[in-house]
């Protein structure tokens, strides 16, 4: 008998899949004629008038602004354009904002695409976000106001005050780092976060923190629930101040994907309670992933996109059933007992179901993220939570005080814990690139267990796709290899000379490391992606050809990536002798 509802399913689903690849299709490759694209790497500069289309991401040293150019004028013609270009000032600066329409002069460059095997591609990474271009002037004085955005009064009289306040009272009652920490727990602010800090929480597997998502949206409404309560305000009053405080919050934190997805499940659920209607988690984030779907086809490649959906997925089909077999709580100890497991079945949940993903990008697992964030997890929370109580009360003397020393002590404590963390020897697990066959069998494999568990009937079809993908995985490795040969790779370092050699016999030999320029090492950014894509974990020759510091440098930072504590190897002690000789030799 044919099951009607599977079908029907089934069609929607393929009939979704085929619409969004068509519409991910127009975004990409059915570009108009006077699109920007098309008028990058001129052999002269460009006048451009256009609007900032989003609001201003400063950072330490430099300001990014994104423009939906309007017009472009080319030694004495002026055409009509539309698409996104990335604006960089040389220069923090706030003296534009979202909506300015601005006028300036400058070189329009194609942005960058990856020029190694797995390195960055930031050509990619803009074009997701629908920006094209790239021009870089040194400061705003360089830019011509034409009109202010001051008619758009969302932004500029709501959300912007409430976020300067919001950054200038941590400011007031922080210090610096605790401060800029606080803020990507609370909104996602990351950019004055120190760099090493910011790697630590990435290789703790923690790093989740620091981008707003469905925890701070969670904080937001239970907030307001608390502090309406003694209003004693109707039951549909309370939904609407809070479904309207979940849409500012995701201003406040940029639109960033994750806070999208969070705030349009929340938005979601807020209006089935306002219709008095059942709340059915699944279809509420396959509601919110069609939503943000429909209006950016491409944030489907999106690396944010991809962890937050994965996660939300994993935990949403999941939890519900490891609460259900967890043992009642019983007293203090029961309940936090509980708590314990909860939050570690949760981070083994969203590691599971992210670390194809991670593998894929980062080539790497974080393995203590297992252990670390049932200690972090709670002290954000607390921080948090402690950081919106400080907002609210900041202009009251003395309490305010009490409560921001207990925030830093937070804070503290917080950093304390991912740098110990970040400290052991596997704080984390490198691995080459996962290939497609190799994503779709861990996949599939998760999923039989758990519809299994669940007792679905889709049981067979998750152990057929596992089958086919094993079957790809042993039939293509048998007879897809190649015949092995010596390889040699010249990595595009700019100025400096690198170059992999692999043998036929598999021995492999770095020449150089890439040179560090300023802020930039080549060897971090450029050479260890490399080897990590390839796979190569482990080198058995090092040449160097130039004794620059800079050489020595980004060899060092090579080094740092691919160690490998649990193995003692001969390419282990070369390493080492290897920094010793390096830190002998004269500068």
């Amino acid at each position: 008998m044919v099951d009607r509802v599977g079908v029907s399913r089934l069609a929607v689903g393929l009939a979704l899949s085929a619409a969004g690849a068509f519409a991910a299709n127009l975004v990409i490759s059915e570009l108009p004629v006077n699109h920007i694209s098309r008028f990058t790497d001129l052999d002269g500069p460009v006048e451009l008038v256009g609007e900032v289309a989003s609001e201003p991401d400063m950072r330490a040293t430099k300001t990014f602004l994104t423009v939906a150019v309007d017009s472009l004028a080319f030694r004495g013609r002026q055409i009509s354009v539309v698409g996104k270009i990335r604006l960089r000032l040389g220069e923090p600066t706030m003296r534009l904002n979202y909506r300015d329409q601005i006028k300036f002069s400058g070189y329009l460059n194609q942005p960058y695409a990856g020029r190694n095997p797995g390195a960055f591609d930031y050509r990619r990474f803009l074009m997701i976000r629908g920006i094209h271009g790239l021009v870089n002037l040194p400061g705003v004085d360089r830019v011509e106001l034409l009109r202010s955005g001051a008619p758009d009064p969302f932004i500029r009289n709501l959300v912007k005050p409430i976020r300067d306040y919001l950054i200038e009272t941590f400011n007031r009652f922080l210090p610096e780092r605790e401060a800029a920490v606080i803020r990507g727990f609370l909104i996602g602010d990351v950019r004055m976060i120190p760099a090493a800090v910011y790697q630590r929480f990435k290789d703790t597997g923690t790093l989740h923190v620091l981008a707003a998502s469905g925890a701070n949206v969670a904080y937001v409404i239970a907030t307001l629930f608390f502090l309406l309560r003694p209003f004693r305000l109707p039951r549909n009053y309370t939904l609407v101040i809070s479904l309207a405080s979940v849409v500012v919050f995701s201003f406040l934190a940029y639109n960033q994907p994750s806070v999208v997805r969070a705030s349009v499940m929340a938005v979601t659920a807020l209006l089935g309670k306002l219709l008095y209607r059942d709340v059915e988690p699944l279809n509420v984030i396959s509601f919110a992933a069609l939503i943000i779907l429909a209006f950016e086809p491409l944030y489907l490649f999106d690396l944010g996109f991809q962890l937050s959906f994965a996660a939300a997925y994993g935990l949403v089909l999941v939890m519900p059933l490891f609460n259900r077999h967890l043992p009642r709580a019983r007293g203090i100890i029961g309940r936090l007992g509980r708590g314990t497991l909860l939050i570690f079945g949760c981070t083994v949940v969203a590691q599971l179901a992210v670390s194809p993903i991670l593998l894929h990008a980062f080539h790497q697992v974080p393995l203590v993220s297992f252990i670390s964030n049932l200690l972090i997890v709670p002290l954000v929370g607390i921080a948090t939570a402690s950081g919106i109580i400080l907002v609210l009360l900041s202009g009251v003397p003395y309490l305010s005080e009490l409560i921001a020393a207990c925030l830093t002590l937070t804070l503290k404590l917080t950093l304390a814990g991912v740098d110990f963390f970040a400290t052991l020897p596997v704080a984390r697990l490198r691995l080459g690139m996962l290939s497609l066959p190799e994503i779709l069998l861990y996949y599939s494999i998760l999923l039989g267990l758990l519809s299994w568990w669940r007792r679905s009937r889709l049981t067979a079809g998750f152990v057929i796709l596992a089958v086919v993908a094993a079957n790809i995985l042993i039939w293509g490795g048998l007879f897809g290899g190649r015949t092995p040969v010596a390889e040699i790779t010249f990595l595009d370092t700019w100025d400096a000379n690198t170059v992999f050699v692999k043998e036929a016999d598999g021995k492999r030999t770095l020449i150089n490391g890439g040179e560090a320029y300023r802020s930039f090492d080549r060897g971090q950014a450029v050479v260890l992606p490399f080897l990590l894509a390839q796979g190569e974990l482990q080198l058995d020759r090092i040449l160097v050809t130039n004794d620059k510091p800079e050489n020595k440098q980004s060899l060092m930072s090579v080094l740092a990536g691919l160690e490998r504590p649990w193995a003692m190897t001969d390419s282990d002690s070369s390493r080492r002798a290897l920094e010793q000789r390096l830190d002998r030799s004269p500068a």
